[in-house]
């Protein structure tokens, strides 16, 4: 159980297709203007590139990208006293994964590939997805899980058994066109898991279509909106320990839930 309150910033970057040097210089300078009384500082979903559909465009803006971006980050986390998540493309084996990571100060990097690729967008067709669960990550007395994107689609995949996490991280590069469905989605998986779901999108534009900011928000466990942008564009939620704990107990439909094993890992 959460033992004090969490606060959250989402960073909703603009993000320049295939050019991760401009885009990391964005990511930091926004990561040293946060809160310092912040938590956690979300980034979207392959904040250093954005996706396109094109192997080899990927690939060469994935090659391009700073070999110690994590240490980089790790550095920044542990002087801010932050942690620090989002995902990343990066390049293994030859392959192309959509990484999601947890840095956290004190802690040793924790990582997570997607899983559920977004075939209608030609994510499956070029990259390689992951093979297990996103871990629970504990920071803070809070226990934090991730989604990416299109992975928010799949309930059973997130079904918050026994209570495992207290907060569902989502990163994101989710289109106007789709809006009513992302924050459907989102709202589900709130109110389902009876869990703070966190959705940082991405903002702009790309050739899927545009990015409204207003698309990054924090979700309670009943699945309503509590958080708000400052005039840096940084959203902030402070997730309440006391109240997820009392309701939790006061209105208890995660203890009637079904046993079930996944069997696609």
């Amino acid at each position: 159980m959460p033992e004090r309150n969490f606060k959250v910033a989402l960073l909703p970057l603009n993000i320049i297709n295939g050019e991760p040097d401009a885009n990391i210089r964005l990511a930091f300078d926004m990561l040293r203007n946060v809160d310092p009384d912040t938590d956690l500082a979300i980034l979207p979903e392959m904040f250093t590139t954005s996706f396109f559909a094109d192997a080899s465009k990927m690939s060469q803006a994935v090659e391009n990208t700073p070999d110690d971006l994590f240490v980089r980050l790790k550095e920044l986390s542990d002087r801010l006293d932050m942690g620090i998540c989002g995902s990343v493309a990066v390049i293994e084996d030859g392959k192309l994964y959509n990484r999601g990571f947890f840095v956290l100060p004190g802690k040793e990097l924790v990582t997570y590939d997607k899983y559920h690729l977004f075939s209608a967008g030609g994510e499956s067709r070029i990259m390689t997805g992951g093979n297990g669960i996103s871990p629970v990550v504990d920071f803070r007395t809070w226990k934090l899980r991730m989604a990416i994107c299109y992975d928010i689609r799949f309930p059973v995949w997130l079904r918050n058994k026994n209570l495992a996490y207290d907060a569902l991280i989502v990163p994101a590069n989710w289109p106007e066109a789709r809006e009513f469905a992302w924050r459907t989605l989102l709202t589900a998986r709130a109110i389902e898991n009876q869990s703070y779901i966190l959705g940082c999108n991405r903002t702009g534009e790309d050739v899927y279509g545009r990015y409204p900011m207003e698309s990054s928000i924090v979700l309670d466990h009943w699945g309503k909106t509590i958080s708000k942008a400052d005039d840096s564009g940084i959203i902030y939620a402070v997730l309440e320990a006391d109240r997820i704990n009392h309701d939790r107990v006061r209105f208890r439909p995660w203890a009637d839930a079904d046993e079930f094993k996944l069997s696609s890992i």
